[in-house]
């Protein structure tokens, strides 16, 4: 069976706009049929106070000083993203209202040297990171320095994104192959990063 699929080249503003489309995270780009994006006035209560929550243990955590008042704070972030991720079929609120804070978290955890504060900022922007296009790699990076914790505390999603996303990179797998030379090292490396 042949199926014919007319070609029409890209004028030169439709790939720009393309490109553009392109660098918003899959997370915040438009779907047919889905739920317009709620704004600010158009969540409940408890979903602005959570967002509040979030934005002010953000704030909190990049104004911080101090080593220990660092961990605590992303220690909280870590818990709060846990405890809306466990069963994650969607964005979780958590994750959706942390995204705006991503650059200056990631730029905290850069400066911060090694410490369980670091680790713990590591998880967060591992799990954030999962809903930036741009650091779709950044995801396995803050994994690989983060506290060590298993992957399912972070939910199926966060699981499923690993072998989706990681896999190829890591295992040198292209889409819908696989090599024939792939070693026992590799794939030891790969289930002890995920695991």
């Amino acid at each position: 069976m042949e199926i014919r699929v007319p070609s029409e080249d890209m004028t030169e503003e439709e790939r720009k706009k393309k490109e553009e489309d392109e660098k918003v995270p899959l997370s915040q780009r438009p779907h047919k049929g889905a739920p317009p994006v709620e704004s600010h006035e158009d969540m409940t209560e408890e979903d602005r106070q959570l967002k509040e929550k979030l934005d002010n243990l953000a704030k909190e955590l990049l104004e911080a000083q101090e080593i220990p008042k660092i961990e605590k704070l992303a220690n909280d972030l870590r818990t709060e993203i846990r405890a809306s991720t466990s069963s994650m079929t969607s964005v979780p609120k958590p994750l959706k209202f942390l995204r705006s804070h991503f650059a200056d978290l990631k730029a905290k955890f850069e400066s911060l040297s090694n410490s369980m504060a670091r680790a713990y900022l590591a998880d967060v922007l591992s799990v954030l990171a999962m809903t930036v296009a741009s650091e779709e790699l950044g995801c396995l990076k803050y994994r690989l320095v983060g506290s060590g914790d298993p992957l399912s505390t972070w939910g199926h999603e966060y699981i499923r994104y690993a072998f989706v996303v990681w896999a190829p990179d890591v295992l040198g797998i292209s889409q819908g192959t696989f090599p024939k030379n792939i070693t026992d090292d590799r794939l030891r490396s790969y289930l002890w990063m995920i695991s």
